[in-house]
């Protein structure tokens, strides 16, 4: 029989294996393969630093900016991305995503609200799905950064 112990954090009896709690053991192994796997992407990216983001990315400049200009009329995300996605006639043109990309350049800037927002072009290099990483080719896709500090 297992012996319980309880966890600290959250109050929860779990079963005690050879030490360590399962859940802990699981936390720990998952931080390990992040780490390895973010360590690589660097290489990925032609040894360009690459970063980390969750947003919304376009195949076209055109269609980030779409985008923002409908998120600004009070469209909700989904709505947005789908009135972008049926003009294009693509149900891919944009889209919610989680990449490695390294950033290439400023194609737009728009004053919205009376803040600067860019429409950038990145080069992604590995997607997610929240719980592993694939690497893709290199891939130029578009997406909107309000500028820090920028205001008009």
């Amino acid at each position: 029989m297992l012996a319980k112990t309880w966890n600290r954090k959250t109050m929860i009896s779990f079963p005690r294996r050879g030490g360590l709690i399962e859940e802990e053991r699981m936390v720990f192994l998952w931080r390990v393969a992040l780490l390895l796997l973010l360590s690589g992407i660097p290489s990925i990216a032609g040894g360009q630093e690459a970063n980390i983001g969750h947003g919304v990315i376009c195949d076209k400049p055109e269609q980030a900016e779409r985008f923002v200009t409908l998120r600004t009329e009070g469209r909700d995300t989904e709505v947005a991305l789908r009135y972008v996605n049926d003009e294009a006639q693509n149900p891919r043109a944009c889209g919610v995503a989680i990449v490695a990309f390294t950033p290439t350049e400023s194609v737009l800037q728009k004053i919205i609200h009376g803040q600067v927002v860019s429409i950038v072009a990145i080069t992604v290099v590995a997607v997610s799905d929240g719980a592993t990483w694939k690497r893709i080719p290199a891939e130029i896709q578009y997406t909107a950064v309000v500028e820090k500090g920028a205001q008009i």
